[in-house]
């Protein structure tokens, strides 16, 4: 997956799936079969390398790797990890020198106001 995203992200693509199908030139102007303007042509090509089947299986590789890893993790530090992946706002503790949780789930904010209505 991260070959795939490295490969995307430095314009290292498969020229295979990067086509723009039949397309003819006049000199230098390009013609296509089937009239569409440029812009759609080559936004297409460079995203058959991107496709939802190819996101959701990039979303698994990442999923069975996390899972694979927690895995191999003591039961105290297991329950540990799960925490902070699933809290929102995380912080550094300078003075432990470990990630926190800053903000507990139960939360709340308000404002009072003690003037006199009218």
């Amino acid at each position: 997956m991260m070959n795939g995203r490295n490969n995307m992200l430095h314009g290292n693509v498969d020229p295979e799936l990067t086509t723009f199908h039949e397309l003819y030139f006049e000199n230098k102007t390009p013609l296509f079969i089937e009239y569409k303007d440029f812009a759609f042509f080559s936004y297409k090509a460079s995203f058959l390398n991107a496709t939802p089947e190819q996101a959701l299986k990039d979303y698994q590789i990442v999923q069975d790797l996390t899972s694979h890893i927690l895995l191999c993790l003591s039961d105290q530090v297991r329950e540990d990890v799960f925490r902070l992946l699933f809290a929102r706002h995380l912080g550094w503790d300078e003075g432990r020198q470990r990630v926190g949780i800053l903000f507990p789930d139960h939360m709340s904010d308000a404002v009072f106001s003690y003037a006199a209505s009218n």
